[in-house]
């Protein structure tokens, strides 16, 4: 009687892991998907020709904020539309291996990575022994006409989880200009 209660528990206990285990798979599975969505609704296509790149990506439309665009000194170009969309377009950037390595060797943050593919990193950042909110950052490697850029959320800004879908979405649309 006492071994069949000890079975008893083991194989409740089993199927009851395994279920868990499939749920949060499957719930992972449906953020992940959703990040990847490439959903333009509520989006506006810019030009960036007036930067020196000919291409043009969606950016969230006048509803969510004035977009400010702007090139950098060292020639990259920075999107901000209110205070939850921030993305830098860096042409000859770091590769996804080496941003991987610059976060690693971060003393300030620890770095949770929620999404890792050739060309796109998401992570999460904590301040190491803090009670500072964590913040959401994405890292994208795109080939254009043969170079490649570097396409990331703006470091100094800080991001909620909800925002990292439409920067990646925006990330995403980056395309070159047709010829006319």
């Amino acid at each position: 009687m006492n071994k069949s209660k000890v079975v008893f528990v083991l194989i409740a206990s089993l199927f009851l892991f395994s279920c868990g285990g499939t749920a949060e798979t499957k719930e992972e599975s449906n953020s992940t998907e959703e990040l990847s969505a490439e959903s333009y609704e509520g989006m506006t296509e810019i030009s960036l020709s007036e930067f020196g790149l000919e291409a043009t990506i969606q950016i969230p439309d006048e509803s969510k904020g004035k977009a400010e665009i702007t090139e950098t000194s060292f020639g990259s170009i920075q999107i901000v539309v209110g205070k939850n969309y921030g993305i830098e377009i860096v042409p000859f950037g770091l590769s996804i291996d080496e941003k991987k390595e610059e976060l690693a060797g971060d003393l300030v943050y620890n770095v949770e990575y929620l999404t890792e593919n050739p060309n796109l990193i998401e992570y999460k950042r904590t301040i190491k022994e803090s009670d500072v909110e964590e913040e959401y950052q994405f890292f994208m490697n795109k080939e254009l006409n043969g170079e490649v850029y570097e396409i990331k959320s703006i470091s100094e800004m800080s991001f909620k989880k909800f925002a990292l879908k439409s920067m990646v979405n925006s990330a995403k649309s980056l395309k070159m200009k047709n010829p006319a």
